[in-house]
């Protein structure tokens, strides 16, 4: 995912931060789909290129900045600090669309498990 995440009704952050992580696994799950042979070439490239893969972490990371930081100005969060809790949010989620875990993602439960990951980061 790259760019400015934005959608076009109002929601709130935790919504809004929810959307942005489902839309993040689907992406990744579908192109395991769509192509498994390019999706392995790429977790081949990403395993030699450390520092694009820490590139795309931050980017994805800094796309969530914002939505921890409208959710801590509307109280919908409890923690201050909107990078740790992106990152943390990040790194808590990283099974479901991390490549290191494709072969997870055939789980038939794997979307009761990331809600049930969500509740805890929304606890």
């Amino acid at each position: 995912m790259t760019g400015t995440f934005r959608l076009k009704q109002k929601c709130s952050a935790t919504e809004r931060l929810h959307l942005w992580l489902k839309t993040l696994i689907q992406i990744k799950h579908s192109q395991i789909q769509e192509d498994p042979e390019l999706f392995t070439m790429y977790t081949t490239l990403v395993e030699e290129s450390v520092d694009v893969v820490n590139a795309h972490i931050s980017e994805l990371v800094g796309q969530i900045i914002p939505i921890i930081k409208e959710g801590i100005a509307n109280q919908e969060f409890k923690s201050t600090d909107a990078v740790a809790v992106a990152s943390g949010i990040f790194m808590a989620t990283a099974r479901f669309h991390h490549p290191a875990h494709v072969k997870e993602w055939a789980s038939p439960t794997i979307d009761q498990e990331f809600e049930i990951v969500w509740s805890l980061i929304l606890s």
